[in-house]
């Protein structure tokens, strides 16, 4: 699991200023995106209120989060393209969900794929 993440971070650190400022990025960004996206999910399957506002935030950090990650991506290797894959996919799934906020059964549906999305890559990745 750790050489996962940091073959992940090294990636990712390409272009930041060191891994170790990599690595504690993305597992910060990771816990984020778990809390938010227990939250999203408690509020499309009704055990919360729902908040359209907040589900707005919550996709929204997903989308400017992913992007950050792609950009960052420097790497011309098989797993940097597949982790730049990875993450662009989040983020147009993300988009998509973002556009049917008001209608929280559409959203359930699309949230259950980004959740897809993040079990398959942390399959791949073993973190």
């Amino acid at each position: 699991m750790r050489l996962r993440l940091l073959t992940v971070s090294l990636v990712l650190a390409a272009s930041a200023a060191t891994a170790a400022y990599a690595a504690t990025s993305l597992k910060t960004t990771m816990k984020t995106w778990k809390a938010n996206g227990a939250a999203a999910a408690d509020m499309v399957s009704g055990r919360t209120a729902f908040n359209e506002a907040e589900l707005r935030r919550i996709l929204e950090t997903f989308i400017n989060d992913s992007k950050g990650f792609e950009t960052r991506i420097k790497a011309s290797t098989a797993e940097a393209t597949d982790l730049k894959a990875r993450f662009a996919k989040l983020e147009a799934d993300s988009a998509a969900a973002l556009a049917v906020t008001a209608q929280p059964s559409q959203v359930k549906g699309r949230l259950s794929t980004i959740f897809n999305n993040c079990k398959s890559c942390h399959d791949v990745y073993a973190n």
